[in-house]
């Protein structure tokens, strides 16, 4: 009779044991490392915590897939090289290119849309030119970022001067201080930083230049293909049920 009591006593502290690994490895699969650098009002680090727009977003996304996003940051150049060696899990938000195809995994639902906006005080705004005018100016951009068409045919004439920064925010400085004529930035990024540290000094010159939607992209790994499907229906959930836009103004008004 002991040795049953015992023999059941042990067999059941196995089932334990095996149901608790089993447990802690389904977790482990169901967990998404994911990325993105600082670029308030999507991504916003502080205190040691990270959340912005895309951060919640993904997180929402997540929950109806199942799956658990743990955020991170990296400067993008970096992180794009990081995704190309299959280092890092998924990235937000990256805009879509026939190059980047060949290692990302693009949503078919964008993360947000990306209206690129020159921004300068609000004294010059008065006096500014359209961009084709644009002569000798040295404007500030994101170190690894997609810009324009329009913007990169005003560098490639000379007229103007891009400066690498390690983050919008680091430009916006530089603009206070008059060490760059503009900022080229996200309409809603350059908005932000303004309300948030610069109240009332810069605008952004009208029109925009251009509006590209950025994705929630993965690496191209096989285990992760079945997930864009996955995250795109819970992406366009969040916008149908209004999920979306609360969090959308929850950062921008």
């Amino acid at each position: 009779m002991h040795a049953l009591l015992k023999t059941g006593s042990i067999r059941r502290l196995l089932l334990i044991v095996m149901a608790a690994v089993f447990s802690h490895h389904a977790e482990a699969e169901s967990t998404l490392r994911c990325f993105s650098t600082q670029f308030e009002p999507f991504v916003i680090e502080s205190e040691g915590e990270i959340r912005g727009i895309d951060v919640e977003i993904v997180r929402e996304a997540g929950k109806l897939a199942g799956i658990r996003v743990e955020f991170a940051l990296m400067p993008w150049l970096r992180l794009e090289q990081s995704l190309k060696r299959g280092e890092v899990d998924c990235v937000a938000a990256y805009f879509r290119t026939d190059e980047r195809e060949a290692y990302m995994l693009y949503t078919g639902v964008p993360l947000h849309i990306t209206t690129y906006s020159l921004f300068v005080h609000r004294e010059d705004a008065r006096q500014s030119v359209p961009v084709e005018q644009i002569k000798g100016w040295r404007v500030g951009v994101n170190r690894g970022f997609k810009t324009t068409e329009t913007f990169e045919k005003a560098v490639s004439e000379k007229r103007i001067t891009p400066y690498e920064l390690n983050n919008t925010k680091q430009g916006f400085d530089m603009l206070r201080r008059g060490r760059l004529e503009a900022v080229l930035t996200n309409r809603h990024v350059g908005q932000y930083l303004t309300r948030e540290h610069h109240p009332g000094a810069f605008v952004a010159l009208e029109p925009s230049l251009q509006a590209t939607p950025a994705y929630l992209v993965f690496a191209r790994r096989p285990e992760f293909e079945a997930l864009v499907g996955r995250f795109d229906e819970a992406l366009m959930k969040l916008m149908t049920d209004g999920t979306y836009q609360s969090i959308f103004l929850k950062y921008t008004q």
